[in-house]
């Protein structure tokens, strides 16, 4: 029998998703803490480094999805735009992990950020019914979001070799 995931993505799926529920309810007692530090990204690109590809898209798809659904954040219409952003950073850093951390992580976040920027040209007039202005959507994808942006270029290299380690000392 050909299985589309491993045991092991299987496994690392769920822990992945399980932390993508709970890391950004350490900061949504903060205002606007979602949208600055970007919590939900931690995990979804710390998976990618350990998920196969098509597994660590399924992970990042269904992260914000779930999270929206369990928790409310992220509102809809906009866990949408989260699932295909966080999708691609999970792909991206699955495919880019053989490369070293911080080049695989800097490739997946501009890739991301920049297939959201090219959604939110459609999806602001056709879903929210505002019209798109690339300086608002700009200012929100990359100034707003710098303290988050920073926090997991500092975290997730560190992060990712420790889990690496771990993992080799089994």
């Amino acid at each position: 029998m050909n299985r589309p995931f491993s045991p092991q993505d299987l496994i690392t799926a769920a822990v992945v998703l399980a932390a993508a529920l709970l890391v950004p309810q350490l900061f949504h007692s903060i205002q606007n803490a979602g949208s600055i530090f970007l919590p939900m990204h931690i995990p979804v690109l710390v998976g990618g480094f350990f998920l196969s590809p098509p597994a660590a898209l399924v992970v990042g798809i269904l992260a914000p999805l779930l999270s929206g659904a369990v928790t409310g954040m992220p509102a809809y219409p906009f866990a949408w735009l989260m699932a295909v952003e966080l999708g691609i950073y999970s792909l991206m850093t699955s495919l880019l992990s053989r490369r070293p951390e911080m080049n695989a992580l800097a490739g997946a976040m501009v890739a991301g950020r920049l297939v959201r920027f090219l959604l939110s040209m459609g999806f602001y007039p056709l879903v929210v019914g505002v019209p798109f202005s690339a300086t608002l959507v700009a200012g929100a994808l990359l100034f707003q979001s710098l303290p988050g942006m920073a926090l997991q270029l500092l975290i997730i290299p560190p992060l990712v070799r420790r889990i690496r380690l771990a993992r080799k000392s089994r």
